[in-house]
């Protein structure tokens, strides 16, 4: 089984510029637990929830004042639409990351994959 089986294709994007107040209102709304950061159409970063608790509030930032580019997570591990889901996993555990950005060849971003997403595949092997 391939990553575009059980990625998710309804993404969020933040510019590097964005308030860490827009960015969570954004993730709240579309009640998702990370935004894709992109400069000029390529991925440059990606930030979940945590990092919010533990690169904003933690530090006392103001995050109406902190930018997405202060606490993203650059050149994030991707993997290709083709990638099979058992090396996308062990990206993940490699790397200690729970979401992975599911990219193009051109650098397109298309997709992201999460650690929820593998029950999928369970249930479409049954």
């Amino acid at each position: 089984m391939r990553v575009k089986e059980i990625m998710t294709k309804e993404l969020i994007y933040v510019k590097p510029d964005t308030s860490v107040v827009e960015a969570a209102k954004r993730m709240k709304s579309a009640n998702i637990h990370a935004v894709l950061v992109v400069q000029e159409g390529k991925l440059v970063g990606i930030v979940v929830d945590r990092d919010l608790v533990l690169k904003v509030l933690a530090e006392g930032l103001d995050p109406a004042e902190t930018r997405i580019r202060e606490i993203m997570t650059k050149d994030p591990i991707t993997v290709e639409p083709e990638t099979d889901v058992i090396e996308a996993a062990k990206l993940m555990r490699e790397h200690r990351v729970s979401r992975l950005p599911v990219v193009e060849q051109d650098g397109r971003v298309i997709g992201i994959v999460s650690e929820v997403d593998f029950p999928t595949i369970i249930s479409k092997l049954e």
